[in-house]
């Protein structure tokens, strides 16, 4: 009897919806999750190319630039959103070099905020994530990976609790290739 075959490999990358990720995997794969709370789309970018080689994924979720676009936010005559479009980018052409499949998350507007991160932010940061969606320029074969925006699957006005991850978990696992791991198996 042969031992069971290693599961295919999914890397999570990006910001603290990265780091909160708390869905189980779908069947087949196992999870090596990285985030970085707080972190822009520009200084997780440079720390893929090691985590490639080290976890040799099969797939790679990128969970970046909501923090961007807090920044651009906070001072509009920045050059976050550019820059993190092109970090974004950066990171779908690193995955897709390597030969990972890429699926990139959509940034979702926010949630309802707190009175005072309205009267601080209002509908800017918002603005800005839609502002990075429009000049992301994916390598072909990208996938995206819608974000919900609905409040019952927040925890605050950015973050998923159990039940968005689920969904989120959900979404991805029919975005995810066939592993070649398991279809090695079935075919013996």
């Amino acid at each position: 009897m042969s031992a069971p075959a290693p599961p295919c490999r999914l890397l999570i990358i990006g910001d603290s919806l990265a780091d909160e990720w708390q869905a189980p995997p779908p069947p087949g794969w196992a999870v090596a999750r990285h985030g970085w709370p707080g972190q822009r789309a520009t200084e997780i970018a440079p720390r893929l190319p090691g985590l490639i080689a080290r976890h040799r994924p099969q797939a790679l979720l990128i969970m970046a630039g909501s923090n961007d676009a807090r920044a651009a936010a906070l001072w509009p005559a920045g050059d976050a959103i550019p820059a993190a479009a092109t970090a974004i980018a950066a990171m779908a052409q690193t995955g897709t070099a390597s030969g990972t499949k890429v699926i990139v998350a959509r940034l979702a507007p926010l949630g309802p905020q707190p009175w005072w991160r309205q009267w601080l932010i209002g509908t800017r940061q918002s603005a800005a994530m839609a502002a990075i969606e429009a000049r992301l320029q994916l390598p072909p074969g990208t996938a995206r990976l819608a974000s919900p925006n609905d409040k019952a699957l927040r925890r605050d006005h950015l973050h998923y609790n159990a039940a968005g991850y689920a969904r989120l978990a959900a979404d991805l696992a029919r975005l995810l290739p066939p592993c070649p791991v398991q279809a090695a198996i079935a075919a013996s």
